[in-house]
C-alpha cells in the first residue's frame, strides 16, 4: 500500500479501473486503493486539530 501512496499517477488509475471494472480486479486490490487514497488524503492521523488563536468574525 506504500507504494501506491508514494505514486500518485498509478493511484490514480487504479481509482478509475477500480471504478470502471472492479470484478476483473477484484476487491483485495480496489480496498487498498481505497485505504491508500485515505492514507494520502488524511495523512498518518498523528498531527492533532489545532484550531486558530483568533476566531473568524462573520
Amino acid at each position: 500500500m506504500d507504494e501506491l501512496v508514494a505514486d500518485p499517477d498509478r493511484l490514480k488509475a487504479l481509482r478509475q479501473q477500480c471504478k470502471t471494472d472492479r470484478p476483473t480486479l477484484g476487491d483485495v486490490l480496489c480496498n487498498r486503493v481505497a485505504e491508500a487514497t485515505r492514507k494520502r488524503f488524511y495523512g498518518d492521523g498523528d498531527t492533532p486539530y489545532t484550531p486558530p488563536e483568533d476566531s473568524p468574525s462573520f
